[in-house]
C-alpha cells in the first residue's frame, strides 16, 4: 500500500502504531521490524500463567486487525520454546491443550532459529546454498579475472557467511568448522590452490579473516557503535561500563562489566560474550575516534589469524612427530652415530624438509629440537 513512496515508512509506522498499545496492555515484551513482530514471555515450568496472557494478546491482535480490514496469517504465526528439553516438553503439552502448536524451528528475518539455539538447520542451509554457488563459480572461473571472481564470491558466499553471524557466538566448534570449510573452498577456487595445500597463507594473502574472527569482528563493531550512541537502545542497555571500587591501572581503559553466569548458554549471550571480547582489545582500538578508524585498527589487530594459525601449527607438529617417531625407533648396529642419523634422515625425513632437500647438519628441526648442526640433538 505504501510502496514506492517517500512517506511510505512513516505512514506504515503510523498505521501499525496501535499494535504496540495492544501488546503493552498485556505486559508482554515485543520487537517489531517492518511487518514482522515477535512477542516474548519468560516463565517457569511450574507457573504457566504467562501463557494465558500470551493467548489473550494474540486474540486481541486478531480482533484489532479485523477492525482495520486485515487478517492474521495463522500459517506464519509460529511459537518457539527455548530452554531445557524437559521444560520444553511440559510447556508444549500445555500449549497443545490450548490448541496451540509449538515448533522446533522457525525462520526469522532469513535466519532459521531452533529451540536448542545451535543453529544447525541454518548452517545446513548456508552450506547447501554456498556450495551450490561455488560449484557454478568454479565453472566460470576460467573465463573471469581474479577481481571479478572475488566480487562474485563476496556477493554469493561472503554475504551468506556474514549475514547475522553475530548470533553464532555460542555455536559448537564443529559448526564453525563447517562454515570455515566454505570460506576455504572459496579461497581455493579464487586462487587455484590445490586441495592438500595449506589454506592459512592463502587467506592471509587475500586479507580474509577466518569465520570465527569475522564473528568477533561483528560483535566488537556492534559494541563500539552501542558505546557511541550508534546502536539501538536495547543493545546499549546490555553494556555497562566497569567501575572498580578503587583506583587501578585499568581505570579509564574503557572496560565493560562482565555479568556472572554459570551455564554455557549464558556465556554465549551478547551481554556476557561482548564485554569479554571487548576487554581484550588494546586501548588504541577501543579509543578510536570514528567507526572507520575502529574497523581499520580492529582488522589490523585481528589479521594475525591466531586461532587458525595455531591449529595449523599443531596439525603440522603432530604430522612431523610421526616422522620423528619413525626416526628414533629403528636401531642400526655397527653404524656411527652421524652416519646413522643421515641415513635415517634421507629415508624418513618429514615432507617439509624433503621438499627443501635439507640435510640434518644444515637445518634445525624447529618443532622437536631433535636435529642440530653437526650432529644429532640430545
Amino acid at each position: 500500500m505504501f510502496n514506492w513512496s517517500i512517506l511510505g515508512p512513516l505512514l506504515f509506522n503510523l498505521y501499525m502504531l496501535p499494535l504496540s498499545h495492544v501488546i503493552r496492555k498485556h505486559k508482554i515484551s515485543y520487537h517489531n521490524y517492518a511487518d514482522d513482530s515477535q512477542l516474548y514471555i519468560s516463565l517457569h515450568p511450574d507457573d504457566l500463567s504467562p501463557i494465558t496472557s500470551l493467548t489473550q494478546c494474540i486474540k486481541d491482535i486478531n480482533q484489532w486487525m479485523s477492525q482495520i480490514f486485515l487478517q492474521l496469517n495463522k500459517d506464519k504465526t509460529e511459537i518457539l520454546i527455548f530452554g531445557a528439553q524437559a521444560h520444553r516438553q511440559k510447556i508444549a503439552a500445555h500449549l497443545n491443550s490450548l490448541s496451540l502448536d509449538s515448533k522446533t524451528e522457525a525462520r526469522n528475518l532469513g535466519v532459521i532459529i531452533d529451540s536448542n539455539l545451535n543453529f544447525r538447520s541454518h548452517i545446513n542451509h548456508i552450506t547447501r546454498s554456498s556450495f551450490y554457488h561455488l560449484k557454478n563459480i568454479s565453472k566460470l572461473r576460467g573465463f573471469l579475472s581474479k577481481s571479478d571472481s572475488e566480487k562474485l564470491i563476496h556477493a554469493f558466499i561472503t554475504s551468506r557467511l556474514d549475514y547475522c553471524n553475530g548470533l553464532f557466538t555460542g555455536i559448537s566448534k564443529s559448526s564453525i568448522h563447517r562454515l570455515q570449510l566454505i570460506q576455504n573452498a572459496a579461497a581455493r577456487i579464487l586462487t587455484g590452490t590445490k586441495k592438500y595445500q595449506h589454506i592459512t597463507p592463502v587467506l592471509q594473502s587475500l586479507h580474509w579473516l577466518p569465520v570465527r574472527t569475522r564473528i568477533d569482528f561483528k560483535i566488537l563493531l556492534l559494541v563500539y557503535k552501542a558505546l557511541h550512541g550508534l546502536a539501538p537502545q536495547y543493545i546499549t542497555d546490555m553494556l555497562i561500563t566497569y567501575t572498580p571500587a578503587r583506583t587501578l591501572r585499568s581505570t579509564g581503559s574503557g572496560n565493560l562489566f562482565i555479568p556472572h553466569t554459570r551455564s554455557k548458554e549464558g556465556e554465549a549471550a551478547f551481554s556476557v560474550y561482548a564485554p569479554r571480547k571487548w576487554n581484550t582489545l588494546p586501548d588504541s582500538v577501543k579509543h578510536a575516534t570514528s567507526v572507520a578508524i575502529f574497523k581499520n585498527r580492529l582488522k589490523t589487530n585481528q589479521e594475525d589469524f591466531p586461532s587458525l594459525d595455531t591449529k595449523s601449527r599443531q596439525a603440522q607438529t603432530r604430522k612431523d612427530q610421526k616422522y620423528v617417531d619413525r626416526l628414533v625407533r629403528p636401531v642400526i648396529s655397527g653404524v656411527p652415530a652421524l652416519e646413522r642419523e643421515q641415513l635415517l634422515w634421507r629415508r624418513y625425513r618429514p615432507p617439509a624438509f624433503r621438499q627443501a632437500g635439507a640435510e640434518p647438519d644444515q637445518r634445525l628441526h624447529s618443532q622437536t629440537g631433535l636435529w642440530s648442526k653437526g650432529g644429532a640433538g640430545g
